[in-house]
């Protein structure tokens, strides 16, 4: 043990680990001190006895200062320490946040969309799951309507959705799109065997199903569209 020496160090009973990094500020013999009463400060004070002070003063054993990364500071006879873990062993953490100063913003400005897009972006690059929160950091002020107007046309004008945003809104889509196609061939398959018009005529008398056949067919002849029907839309189909 070396003075500037930094590490995690393990101590014994009666003294209490640090959970965090220490370095070795001071090593003094016993015999250094003179007129300190270390007995009471270092002994007595931390639950050692006076036989155990004793043993170490004929042995003129050293009294180490120990001093955490927060600046807790400790003397501890040598003896009372066990062999730290080498620097290699253990990595430093701190609580961290990330903090975006937005300026000042409508005091009844949503920022439910921001508050999911940042935890989404937190969940995808670091794989936790953390709440955002919105914090107001400056007292109340007025603008006028005018000023407000110009302001808020100069702000949602840059805005552009981020791609989370997009795919979610385009799976929405997809997912009301398929619904749609399914009910079409459900009441197609389901008018197969009494329906006496044409396909093109069951269409336009369906009103609710008109715009979706269309959109999906192209064309009003259903025989040559590229939409994938089901084999039982088909069998339908080749019956006519």
């Amino acid at each position: 043990m070396i003075v500037n020496q930094r590490n995690l160090f393990h101590l014994r009973s009666p003294f209490v680990s640090a959970t965090e990094v220490s370095t070795v500020t001071r090593m003094d013999a016993i015999s250094s001190f003179g007129s300190e009463d270390i007995l009471s400060s270092i002994y007595i004070g931390q639950g050692l006895t006076q036989s155990d002070y004793e043993l170490d003063k004929d042995n003129d054993s050293t009294i180490v200062t120990l001093q955490t990364d927060s600046g807790a500071i400790t003397r501890i006879p040598i003896r009372y320490i066990d062999t730290g873990l080498s620097t290699a062993d253990f990595v430093d953490y701190v609580h961290t946040a990330i903090v975006i100063n937005l300026g000042t913003m409508p005091k009844d400005l949503s920022f439910t969309g921001l508050k999911t897009d940042v935890e989404e972006a937190a969940r995808n690059h670091l794989g936790i799951d953390v709440p955002s929160e919105v914090v107001e950091l400056s007292p109340l002020t007025t603008v006028s309507g005018e000023t407000h107007a110009e302001l808020s046309i100069a702000r949602t004008g840059s805005v552009q959705e981020t791609f989370a945003t997009l795919l979610r809104r385009k799976t929405i889509k997809i997912e009301e799109l398929e619904y749609k196609v399914s009910e079409l061939e459900r009441c197609l398959i389901a008018n197969c065997f009494n329906i006496t018009i044409s396909p093109e005529e069951f269409i336009a008398e369906n009103e609710q199903l008109n715009d979706y056949a269309l959109r999906f067919m192209g064309k009003k002849d259903c025989m040559h569209s590229d939409i994938k029907l089901s084999s039982a839309a088909r069998l339908f189909y080749s019956q006519r």
